[in-house]
């Protein structure tokens, strides 16, 4: 449920969150006058121990404490009751505002922060939507200057192939992919690891393979492929996203 700064009414988004422990209205840090951040760590440091107020709580507390006037012309017995007194009622505020926020259940300053690589980070990352790939429009035309042009590897026709044992080589996923596919020779593929990866010790190895464009269709199908290999088009923006496309699991069993 969506939190809103009770001093501007804009939704609190970020960390610098502060919530007063007597009214449990929240605040962002930037809208309360002189709480620079260094306070405001401190304060989310030791929260068992500090209580702050809002302007208008923190008001309403300093009238209590003036109102508890101690007789200064008043015998040393007499003053040390007095403040007695005022201890116990003090003591009794701070139970009665513990006791609200244990009621209302208010979020912690912090419970809001969301740490690099953490799991809720993944679970929004997977949330996402990948952006759409444009894909390039080669030119058809031929004119009388020879214009040579460069095939990137990116603007190729790769598919991926996961969920393999490591003890396959390349030469095996290679004869595999003529086989399913049917190729009048082996295909170009490459393994993803990264460099110096020790594969005695992975679990499981992924590979990306090279194809004609006009196998995209019968290559995306689950039943080209063994059972339990996960297929699927080889994007190269990918590697740096956290959310993946869904695979296709292999169906056919050779």
């Amino acid at each position: 449920m969506a939190t809103e700064c009770k001093t501007c009414e804009v939704e609190i988004t970020g960390i610098e969150k502060m919530v007063c422990r007597s009214c449990a209205s929240a605040f962002h840090r930037s809208c309360i006058d002189g709480l620079n951040r260094t306070a405001f760590e401190a304060i989310g440091k030791f929260q068992k121990n500090c209580y702050w107020l809002c302007d208008g709580c923190a008001g309403r507390f300093d009238q209590f404490v003036q109102s508890m006037d101690v007789d200064e012309d008043s015998g040393q017995a007499t003053d040390v009751a007095k403040l007695s007194e005022a201890v116990d009622k003090l003591s009794g505020i701070v139970t009665e505002l513990s006791g609200q926020l244990n009621e209302k259940k208010v979020e912690q300053s912090y419970a809001n922060v969301v740490y690099p690589g953490s799991k809720r980070e993944r679970e929004d990352d997977e949330e996402k939507e990948p952006p759409a790939k444009v894909k390039p429009v080669c030119g058809t035309r031929t004119i009388q200057h020879q214009i040579k042009t460069v095939v990137s590897e990116r603007d190729l026709f790769w598919v991926y192939l996961g969920r393999l044992d490591p003890c396959h080589t390349d030469l095996e996923i290679a004869e595999m992919t003529q086989e399913c596919l049917e190729l009048s020779e082996l295909p170009k593929v490459r393994r993803l690891v990264k460099k110096d990866a020790d594969i005695s010790k992975l679990s499981v190895v992924s590979y990306r393979v090279l194809l004609p464009d006009d196998l995209r269709d019968v290559a995306l199908q689950a039943d080209t492929w063994p059972t339990g290999v996960a297929v699927r088009e080889f994007d190269f923006d990918l590697g740096r996203m956290l959310c993946q496309p869904k695979l296709t699991s292999g169906a056919n069993l050779m």
